[in-house]
């Protein structure tokens, strides 16, 4: 009995020997695991991003600096604006990529992110926004507004940039011809309002225009429209909706201002407009106002005036008048199903920052979401900082045949001509619209 006693002891002490060995190995090597100073390729994240933007711009924008500082994390990168063919076509494939690639972020513009953000696709970054760690804090607001009022309520992206449009004018002009300077807020009923009061300045060869665009006529009424979220048809429906209260107000004030010689139209050929045309007469004292964009106002600051200007807030509606409409561009999302959130938290960050908007908005023509100092009270950037952001339906116009399109455009030139001539009144411009357009979506439908 004895000796059966000794062998089992003999047992126990070898069961325990060998599992103080075990754990012994497994200490060692966790000790040695945490010990490596850098990541294996097994330990590497690889982000897949879709954009609509090219691999080299986002990389100058800061990406390249990101990957760089994070050997952790790599990237695909599925270039959208090398898609071939109408350039449109890319909004469509979109939708496709989103679903068969799943990407973990996605660079959007403004009509790509409206296109994914009503269908739910990305991660609401709100918390995020809202953090402790408040990395936003002095952004422009009306950006992250923008992203909710388009985006079925949520913060769905995140944009370094964007672009707006204020009204421009001419201080000498408004002095010498004895109108008062407007203040911000102006709807356009009151901005074409003080453009009449300039249709005896100038003379026939050299006119000074009260208000003046280097747009097509129909261009320009639409730019009106798009204050007041206004369309002539609604495609998803197949519906003409070019007859309306609404529009007749907007055909006959530019009717009114057009005849009056308050608003001043390019005689150039269509193609050979450009905004830059516009910024030269401006320069030149020919223009008491003018839409701009920040572009432009970046140019007239490099240009030498011999008169003082300065700038207002865009047009807005009568209803509304502390909103208007802005263009985010660089729009980052996290694509809902991403299994790297965290790691895709941190490039958003990265790209999103005060430090990188400042940095990279004047390369690309852009304000940056944080205004910098030159951005003050009394500086001719303040305006585009002012307004709120607004919600502004959007048409799958990239589906529209783009034969239809110039269909459209002409049947709606040709009738605003006619009641701009006489010929026909503004009620039957508007009835013949309506009715040629429905009749050109009827055979859309049936095609």
């Amino acid at each position: 009995m004895a000796s059966n006693g000794n062998k089992r002891g003999e047992e126990m002490f070898t069961y325990r020997s060998l599992f103080k060995s075990v754990c012994s190995s497994v200490v060692l090597l966790t000790l040695l695991t945490s010990c490596q100073t850098g990541p294996n390729e097994s330990e590497q994240t690889k982000l897949k991003i879709l954009s609509v933007y090219d691999q080299a711009t986002i990389h100058n924008m800061g990406l390249r600096s990101f990957l760089n500082e994070h050997p952790d994390i790599t990237v695909e990168f599925l270039d959208m604006s090398d898609n071939e063919g109408n350039v449109l076509d890319k909004y469509g494939r979109m939708e496709t990529l989103m679903t068969d690639q799943k990407p973990d972020i996605v660079i959007n513009d403004a009509l790509s992110y409206r296109l994914l953000a009503e269908q739910n696709r990305f991660l609401d970054l709100k918390p995020m926004s809202n953090s402790d760690d408040d990395w936003s804090a002095g952004r422009y607001g009306a950006i992250d507004q923008w992203m909710a009022l388009n985006g079925n309520g949520t913060l769905g992206g995140l944009a370094p940039v964007f672009d707006s449009m204020v009204v421009l004018y001419n201080a000498d002009l408004f002095h010498t011809y004895g109108v008062s300077i407007p203040g911000d807020g102006l709807t356009w009923n009151q901005l074409l309002n003080t453009a009449k009061l300039f249709s005896i300045a100038g003379d026939g060869e050299n006119p000074i225009h009260g208000y003046y665009t280097d747009q097509l006529e129909v261009q320009f009424i639409d730019q009106m429209a798009a204050t007041h979220n206004l369309s002539y048809m609604d495609w998803d429906r197949k519906v003409a909706t070019a007859d309306s209260p609404s529009w007749k107000t907007i055909y006959e004030t530019v009717i009114q201002a057009l005849q009056s010689g308050g608003l001043g139209i390019s005689k150039a050929a269509p193609a050979e407009r450009t905004i830059a045309d516009a910024a030269e007469l401006f320069a030149q004292g020919r223009i008491a106002m003018m839409q701009a964009n920040y572009g432009t106002v970046k140019k007239l600051e490099g240009m030498e005036t011999s008169f003082a200007w300065g700038a207002l807030t865009q047009p807005v509606e009568e209803s509304n008048r502390g909103a208007g409409n802005m263009t985010p561009s660089f729009i980052y999302s996290i694509h809902g199903e991403s299994r790297y959130v965290d790691q895709a938290k941190e490039l958003l960050l990265a790209m999103n920052n005060k430090e990188s908007a400042l940095k990279h908005s004047a390369a690309n023509g852009l304000l940056p979401a944080w205004q910098s100092g030159q951005a003050g009270a009394e500086s001719n950037l303040a305006p585009f900082y002012s307004l709120e952001a607004k919600f502004v339906r959007q048409d799958r116009f990239w589906e529209i045949p783009l034969d239809l399109l110039l269909q459209i455009r002409q049947i709606r030139s040709d009738n605003f001509q006619s009641a701009l001539s006489g010929d026909i009144t503004v009620e039957e411009a508007l009835r013949k619209t309506q009715e040629s357009l429905q009749s050109l979506l009827d055979s859309a439908i049936s095609q």
